[in-house]
Formats: C-alpha cells, structure tokens, sequence
C-alpha cells in the first residue's frame, strides 16, 4: 500500500514567490504528496476578496471546495454562487475565476 500525508498548513505559501495579493495564501501540495499527475491546492481569500486574474488547465480537472464561509466563481461566462462545503469540478480546458 503506498500512500503519503501531508498537513496543507505546513506546504509553503506560494503567493508572495508569484508575486500575487497580499489578501491571498497559494499552498500547492503536489511535489508535498508526492502526486504525479493531480493537482492539490490550498488557498486562503481575506473576506471579500476578488482574485485579479482567472485560469485553465489544457490537461487537468480541478476540483474546488469551499471549507469555510461562501465564494462566487465565474466559470466561462456564468457565476455560481457556493456555500461552506460546496464543491464544483472544472473539466479540462474550463476557464474559471474565484
């Protein structure tokens, strides 16, 4: 059985490396889990912070979940609202923006 753990609160903040706002914590845990194609990540958004910039993976779903207090996501050209424990997966190639 092979398996890796890895507390999120211990993976390096990347935010301040890629230069992004202050108002958001970028903790992206692949090489920390030791996961060759999946994508795990922690982000952390002050209240009422909008992230400047959307994404898409050309390769890759993502799957987002809201763990604490309640977020709008634009996705393509709809926005979804979500509430505490709310998840929405992102197929490849699916433009989005928190």
């Amino acid at each position: 059985m092979a398996y890796t753990k890895t507390n999120l609160r211990e993976v390096e903040n990347s935010a301040p490396k890629f230069d992004m706002p202050a108002e958001m914590e970028a903790r992206f845990a692949r090489s920390a889990i030791e996961g060759e194609t999946l994508g795990l990540s922690l982000f952390t958004l002050a209240p009422g912070f909008r992230i400047p910039f959307g994404h898409k993976h050309a390769n890759q779903e993502e799957v987002y979940v809201v763990v604490r207090g309640s977020a709008r996501v634009k996705v393509e050209d709809e926005v979804v609202d979500l509430a505490e424990w709310d998840a929405i997966r992102f197929g490849k190639d699916t433009m989005r923006n928190m």
